[in-house]
């Protein structure tokens, strides 16, 4: 009676783990420590984004230069970030698409605005992954955005692009 509810019990355990899904990620966390120089993709998962602000011209001494050049790259930092996911996204789509110049999209100005407010969800995926100042007292701000599959979230984003040389619009979807 032991061995039978023992092998029962294997038995469950065998066919539980063959349904769940076990994934395991492999992270260069000597690249994730210590990488503050790298704008774009680290790895699949993680996105990284670097923002210089310059004290202002009027600060006077150390900590007051510090101080505003800190303030004026928190100023730009979502900008920033928003401006890098926009230009990566249209990369690789232009790259799919095969479009072999920029100047050939004719609604370039909306797509970016477009592409800009979907990618304002994406600041909750992110946090400040290093903060330094250089000799001449700028701020540096290393932020990161962090998400399971994320290379594959920003790619999903299709912007619907208009060629000089089309008449209709040019879908990202229809191509892949």
């Amino acid at each position: 009676m032991k061995y039978f509810f023992a092998i029962v019990c294997i038995l469950i355990t065998v066919t539980l783990s063959g349904s769940l899904k076990c994934t395991i990620k492999y992270y260069d966390t000597n690249k994730l420590l210590n990488d503050y120089t790298t704008e774009g993709f680290l790895d699949r998962d993680h996105y990284q984004v670097i923002t210089t602000g310059k004290p202002d011209k009027g600060s006077k001494g150390l900590v007051a230069s510090r101080e505003s050049a800190l303030k004026n790259a928190k100023a730009i930092m979502n900008d920033k970030i928003i401006e890098s996911l926009v230009n990566y996204n249209l990369n690789y789509h232009i790259n799919k698409l095969k479009i072999k110049n920029v100047n050939d999209i004719k609604n370039l100005t909306e797509v970016k605005i477009q592409l800009s407010e979907k990618f304002q969800d994406f600041f909750q995926y992110g946090n400040t992954a290093f903060e330094y100042y250089n000799f001449d007292n700028s701020a540096v701000l290393v932020y990161r955005l962090f998400q399971d599959d994320l290379i594959e979230k920003v790619e999903s984003i299709k912007p619907s692009l208009m060629l000089k040389n089309d008449k209709k619009e040019t879908k990202a979807a229809s191509s892949g």
